[in-house]
């Protein structure tokens, strides 16, 4: 049996640092691609491998550092740009639903497990263990 909720809201926070992240990544696939290019281009243009890469890795250090700060400050205020306009786009919508199957774990006991209930599984008890008697009178 599928269970209908309408949808509300989304905290801004949360998709702001999913967008975020996925800018970072992006930004940092650029500035490794920027980073080869640069190296590679110095290489070309000095006809010396090892005073190419000092002057491609020299020139491209700040863009590894920066471009993903960059991309992911972006992909921040976009996504808490977005789930702003998401919000109050759900506020006044009552058709935005969201159908969900049942979660086959509601009958699992609420209470913490024990290590003594986890080894034996739900509803069985070990039995206890007698403490071994000291010598010592």
């Amino acid at each position: 049996m599928d269970q209908q909720t309408r949808i509300t809201g989304i905290r801004p926070l949360a998709l702001a640092i999913f967008e975020g992240t996925l800018g970072l990544a992006l930004g940092i696939l650029l500035a490794v691609a920027v980073f080869i290019e640069s190296a590679a281009l110095q290489t070309a243009l000095t006809n010396s491998l090892l005073q190419g890469l000092i002057f491609g890795l020299s020139a491209s250090l700040l863009t590894l550092l920066l471009v993903p700060l960059f991309y992911f400050a972006i992909g921040f205020v976009a996504g808490y740009l977005h789930a702003l306009l998401f919000n109050a786009l759900a506020a006044g919508s009552k058709e935005m639903v969201v159908t969900m199957e049942p979660d086959e774990f509601e009958d699992l006991p609420s209470q913490p497990i024990t290590r003594r209930e986890h080894a034996m599984g739900f509803g069985e008890r070990m039995p206890e263990r007698r403490r071994p008697r000291s010598n010592r009178r």
